[in-house]
């Protein structure tokens, strides 16, 4: 535990530990959120979310007396050179994580994808398989592309794996393709997937994660996959559903006002539904929502956003905090291109 919850921490950058405590047990606030993306922690989000916070508290204080952090300020931290670091498998495993992305997703879509490649490998060659899930939400999505594809479906599937899998780091390829059953073949359990070194909590169960997490990343980039098609309405149960609903009223054209009220909510509660948009959202219209006076005035900020607060702001009564936190995402998705 203790060389993962090092990981979050980089020599010279002071974390606040509260905020990083709220993105491990999935708290899903803006400010939260926002913190979260400027220090690039929502890969982490919700991996603890029944973590006590005496706990995890607990753990930081020894790592203190470990002298591998150090408290530069009430509860502010920073990793020391003393800190261990991780091996070539722990940061494969970090940097495979997307949490944020695909906490509650990923283990369901991974389940149906099973249920898939089984099915399309006994296809015509066995009536008498038993599948690997039996629910119509898993049954029902399969049911439908063996109906639309046949005798194609296996060649199809395999083709497209092939080309997700030559794109994954090796070891997660294998360990992804060891847990499918098909014609003659029994998937191996995922405890027996996962590498000896990264047996001990919470490394085993995170690397089960982060191998999805990265085939799921690229499976999303061709949706003309058959693959594609069987994931994708499983990824919306990681979104908010109330900020999409917002979202496609601005879409369609709503300002901000009459969006408020169509839906009866807080200036408040819009203003959480855009940051979050903004977050998730390369493509996200900044230009749409900061006014040009206030754009200028923004664009005298020094160049790291991470360190900026809306509360030090020199001209605060000129900027309300939707600019600047929508300003502030814009300039880290600027510095994150260099």
């Amino acid at each position: 535990m203790d060389t993962f919850i090092l990981s979050f921490f980089q020599q010279g950058d002071k974390l606040k530990a509260s905020t990083v405590y709220q993105i491990l047990i999935g708290k899903r606030s803006s400010s939260t959120l926002l913190y979260g993306y400027l220090w690039d922690l929502l890969p982490y989000w919700s991996v603890f979310p029944k973590m006590k916070k005496a706990t995890f508290f607990q753990l930081l204080q020894e790592m203190v007396a470990k002298g591998w952090l150090t408290e530069v300020a009430p509860d502010y931290f920073v990793k020391t050179k003393m800190a261990p670091h991780l091996t070539e498998a722990q940061v494969e495993v970090v940097a495979g994580l997307q949490n944020f992305k695909f906490n509650k997703s990923a283990p369901v879509a991974w389940r149906l994808l099973r249920l898939l490649v089984q099915t399309a490998s006994e296809y015509q060659r066995s009536t008498s398989f038993v599948p690997l899930e039996t629910g119509p939400q898993y049954t029902e999505p399969v049911r439908q592309l063996v109906r639309s594809n046949g005798t194609k479906l296996r060649p199809m599937l395999y083709q497209e794996l092939e080309q997700i899998f030559s794109q994954l780091p090796e070891t997660a390829a294998n360990g992804l393709a060891l847990s499918f059953s098909g014609y003659q073949v029994q998937g191996l359990a995922n405890y027996q997937t996962v590498a000896e070194e990264l047996a001990d909590h919470p490394w085993s169960p995170l690397a089960l994660r982060s191998r999805q997490h990265r085939f799921f990343t690229l499976a999303l980039q061709q949706p003309s996959f058959l693959t594609y098609q069987i994931i994708q309405p499983f990824i919306q149960l990681d979104q908010n559903h109330s900020a999409m609903v917002t979202k496609d009223y601005f879409t369609a054209g709503f300002t901000f006002q009459e969006v408020a009220a169509v839906r009866k909510l807080r200036p408040g509660t819009i203003n959480d539904h855009l940051i979050e948009w903004a977050i998730s959202d390369a493509s996200f219209d900044y230009q749409r929502f900061l006014q040009p006076e206030t754009l200028a005035l923004l664009q005298q900020l020094p160049d790291d956003p991470r360190h900026w607060r809306y509360g030090s702001l020199p001209q605060k009564e000129a900027i309300d905090f939707l600019s600047f936190a929508l300003y502030q995402i814009q300039r880290k998705q600027v510095m994150a291109c260099y």
